[in-house]
């Protein structure tokens, strides 16, 4: 697992020492990613940076860049996990390839070397890298199939730049740092950017499960060559199949995505938050381990926010060497911190603790495995019923289906897409108008429903069609962000099980009432897994890596929060009326209305904003917060 980063050039060369400067000022704002080794090449037209944390092969055989002798001229810079290279290699080496490391690296190089962009369909795992082919005189750029490793890229004045994160992209001179409106239109409908969207003007996201290919000439096409499976819901699946089945086939699977997740070279942990999730993984990882296993839980010290009895219940039934943490309002102490490791604007405040517990994870291990993917795949979320309540006329009032609750466009009549943007959103679009001045005005010209309706695919049950959207959208661009940038910002590997992509292609296949056995959320994952965890554990209400958000920002950061708000360097963005923003903290403030997540995304959005758009993204800004606590 490393940072990688490059560019390619076209017209303009540089001399070999100014090249080399600049790509070790990428492979810097990288370290934190692969704190055990860098490496930069060149060769006058293309370039690339590499930090390496080192899982499989731990000596210098690994070392990247790696350069493959054959008549094309390979060269790559990878950051990822392919848990199938052994079978790879096998197969190339009957080819006749001969490898000199023991790497996955190599064996996605001397693929590409045998099958060029088809090496893409033989790779399992986890990965984003770039292949200079100097025979061909291109740049070939992938990520993996669900988009678990990140690959950031920007067009600027004759040269193509990649990173792992935009950090990288910004230290190259003469790159524009300007905010793109319609990313942060719905950054605030999300909580997150979706899809190519970054913030940034003119720097993208390479889609998951897609490539990039670019000539010198700077010509360049994306294709995708994996996309989630269309969902099925053939009644006939379930009618001749008993649960006990199910519940087998579900494990057989399951069971081999976790054996291949604890594939390295060193000791791998786990997250356990004593959720069904994070409680199955480990329970099916230690009939597969060759040592006990370690585990680890967060609590925060707020009523309602401190699972860890439960994952400590979990440990102590499963036997691992639990370790379990307490965090406090000092984890605020971090904020801009992780503001800036996130890169683009991201509102999840379950990343500040994410972050903090994987700097303590960090420190025992360097790989964890975590449960992440479930909710998605198993309809996990409560609000996939809501979703069906709100259609069938059940829900409460304020959420039930009608024009008026649901969308400012009158002249269209609302959608299932549009029930579900309701319950997802952030800002609603009351909200937007009242909010948004000049800049972000132009944004309401069309709906958020309209801009993504073809990720919600029509004719399936809406828990199915909000499943397949999630993993579309939700799980990419915000889930698999968090522990990723979390994980890596401290040199930790997080790998999940359930984002293996042939146990993401089986579930996504199963109706409604098989992901729902018994009628319940996941209840396939639940009725396979029960008899191997304590009694009540997967009886219990999904909780999360969550913090107080909403008694932060009404007590102990109210004021500052308000100051950075209504300051004048926030107002002259023309952004939001300082009017909206006023009556908006005060109706919190007095318990009026709970606004926690949009205050939330706010104070996030302008520290995003002091980073990267008023200073050079090369460092945090002072933290603007000071709360003392243990935060151990």
């Amino acid at each position: 697992m490393c940072g990688i980063a490059g560019a390619l050039l076209s017209e303009t060369r540089l001399n070999s020492e100014e090249f080399v400067r600049r790509l070790e000022r990428m492979s810097h704002l990288l370290h934190h990613r692969g704190p055990d080794g860098n490496g930069v090449w060149e060769n006058g037209r293309v370039g690339f940076a590499h930090t390496r944390l080192a899982i499989i092969d731990l000596s210098e055989n690994g070392k990247q860049p790696m350069h493959c002798g054959t008549e094309r001229g390979l060269s790559i810079t990878y950051n990822g996990e392919v848990y199938n290279h052994g079978e790879i290699r096998a197969r190339l080496e009957a080819k006749g390839h001969r490898f000199v490391s023991h790497c996955d690296t190599e064996v996605v190089l001397r693929g590409y070397a045998e099958w060029g962009q088809g090496v893409l369909a033989h790779l399992r795992g986890m990965f984003a890298f770039a292949i200079w082919d100097d025979r061909e005189k291109h740049l070939f750029l992938a990520r993996d199939r669900m988009g678990q490793k990140p690959l950031y890229y920007s067009f600027s004045n004759g040269t193509l730049l990649f990173a792992s994160e935009v950090k990288a992209l910004l230290s190259w001179p003469n790159v524009v740092r300007s905010p793109d409106y319609a990313s942060l239109h719905d950054f605030l409908t999300f909580g997150y950017t979706v899809g190519e969207g970054t913030g940034f003007q003119g720097v993208h996201r390479l889609p998951a499960g897609c490539f990039l290919q670019v000539g010198t000439d700077m010509t360049s096409q994306i294709r995708q060559y994996w996309a989630p499976p269309y969902p099925s819901e053939i009644a006939s699946q379930t009618g001749h199949v008993s649960e006990l089945v199910w519940c087998e086939e579900f494990l057989g699977r399951f069971d081999t995505a976790v054996k291949y997740r604890q594939i390295a070279d060193l000791e791998v942990g786990a997250f356990l938050s004593g959720g069904v999730d994070s409680s199955a993984v480990c329970a099916r990882m230690i009939p597969q381990g060759d040592r006990p296993l370690s585990t680890f839980s967060v609590g925060f010290d707020h009523d309602g926010y401190d699972e860890t009895d439960s994952a400590r219940a979990v440990a102590t039934h499963l036997g691992t060497d639990h370790h379990s943490f307490v965090m406090d309002d000092s984890l605020l102490n971090m904020l801009a911190r992780v503001v800036w490791h996130y890169d683009v604007p991201y509102a999840d405040s379950s990343a500040l603790v994410s972050y903090g517990l994987s700097q303590k994870i960090s420190q025992k291990v360097k790989v964890a495995v975590s449960g992440d993917g479930a909710d998605e795949l198993l309809l996990g979320y409560t609000r996939y019923e809501k979703l069906t309540d709100m259609i069938d006329g059940h829900a409460p009032e304020d959420t039930t289906l009608n024009r008026r609750r649901m969308s400012f466009y009158p002249e269209r009549s609302p959608s299932l897409f549009d029930a579900y943007i309701y319950l997802m959103e952030k800002f609603r679009e009351r909200h937007k108008v009242a909010a948004y001045e000049h800049r972000l005005l132009p944004q309401l010209r069309h709906s958020i429903s309209e801009r993504y309706a073809s990720l919600f695919q029509a004719g399936l049950v809406p828990e199915i069609a909000a499943a397949y959207f999630d993993q579309r959208t939700y799980l990419t661009d915000d889930i698999l962000v968090k522990m990723d940038i979390a994980g890596m910002a401290n040199g930790l590997e997080v790998r999940s099980p359930f984002m293996d992509h042939h146990l993401v292609e089986w579930l996504s296949m199963l109706p409604q009432g098989v992901r729902r056995l018994n009628g319940e959320s996941k209840g396939l994952l639940k009725a396979a897994i029960s008899p191997f965890l304590p009694k009540g554990i997967t009886s219990r209400p999904k909780m999360g890596f969550r913090v107080p958000v909403t008694h932060w920002l009404a007590k102990e950061i109210y004021e500052p929060t308000r100051d950075i708000l209504l300051s004048k360097k926030s107002q002259e963005r023309g952004l939001f009326r300082s009017a909206f923003i006023r009556d908006m903290l005060q109706a919190h403030y007095d318990g009026v209305e709970d606004h926690g997540t949009r205050l939330w995304a706010l104070l996030t959005l302008e520290l995003w904003f002091r980073t990267f758009i008023d200073g050079d993204g090369s460092s945090p800004i002072a933290e603007p917060f000071s709360l003392s606590g243990r935060n151990v």
